[in-house]
């Protein structure tokens, strides 16, 4: 069963001056991770608040990943961190058109 991880954080200011091609190598580590289809990256400036909601083949990989986002995050200077691991309902998630199915994949 597909499962989402919700990550945010408040990013160090070191975490808020990374380039832009530090994120793009890391969105490409990011695709190669066991069960990972996609992450949608996420920001507040109201907030200053940073994150990432992503969707993954089960929970088990989504809370693998997540343990090692906020172990890197956290040893970074990132703060007020929550990682949380949702299961996905497929038949309504689809009826409200969800990028969930083998097509999001692509």
């Amino acid at each position: 069963m597909p499962a989402i991880l919700q990550v945010n954080y408040r990013p160090s200011a070191a975490q808020q001056q990374t380039s832009f091609a530090a994120r793009q190598a890391s969105a490409e580590r990011i695709n190669a991770l066991p069960g990972f289809r996609w992450k949608i990256w996420i920001g507040s400036a109201e907030t200053g608040l940073r994150g990432g909601i992503y969707l993954f083949d089960d929970a088990a990989s989504a809370s693998s990943w997540a343990e090692q986002v906020s172990k890197a995050l956290t040893e970074a200077g990132g703060t007020e961190l929550t990682a949380r691991v949702f299961e996905v309902n497929d038949e309504l998630s689809a009826f409200t058109h969800a990028p969930i199915g083998e097509a999001a994949t692509a």
